[in-house]
């Protein structure tokens, strides 16, 4: 009787500990608030080149070019048919890499809550709430930055989501 209730207490105990050690390895993996990776939720291309977004992402509804400044710089849109805009940075008026996704479609949503447009003000403050970075800018939106992405959320007269944008922080605004 008494080593089948050692043999319990060891069994038991080992199995506390590695779901323990589970939950600490995940929690310490994951850096974003959120979700891990923004892009892959809304990119389905194998990678952030032009070429590949182009190829991989559905229907393109439009391309739209524009530049700045006299040293060339600018950006190229991307528009899917889905209410996605790819958002690329362009020197001289070639392509240079991805700057920011900007969703106003429906269909996209980011993580546990499902985070969309058509979201409330009060459920994304509630979520992002204790996030590293959490600020109303100047020009109305809230700007949040979870792990290494940059989430701003632009709110309709009523307090709803009608564009989220995303993109690695260095490149969100130009």
């Amino acid at each position: 009787m008494g080593a089948n209730r050692t043999m319990r207490i060891i069994l038991f105990t080992g199995v506390v500990i590695l779901i323990f050690l589970t939950i600490f390895i995940f929690n310490m993996n994951n850096k974003g608030i959120y979700v891990k990776d923004y892009y892959a939720v809304v990119n389905f291309a194998e990678n952030n080149f032009y070429e590949s977004v182009i190829v991989n992402n559905g229907p393109i509804k439009e391309i739209k070019d524009s530049s700045y400044g006299e040293y060339g710089y600018g950006f190229r849109e991307v528009c899917t048919a889905d209410g996605r805009n790819f958002v690329f940075g362009t020197m001289r008026g070639n392509v240079a890499s991805l700057c920011r996704i900007e969703v106003t479609g429906t269909k996209y949503r980011f993580g546990r809550y499902k985070i969309g447009v058509g979201t409330s003000k009060s459920i994304i403050e509630k979520i992002y709430r204790n996030a590293r970075y959490f600020e109303y800018e100047p020009e109305g939106y809230l700007s949040v930055v979870d792990g290494t992405f940059e989430i701003n959320y632009y709110f309709d007269k009523d307090d709803n989501v009608y564009k989220i944008t995303v993109g690695k922080q260095d490149f969100m605004h130009y």
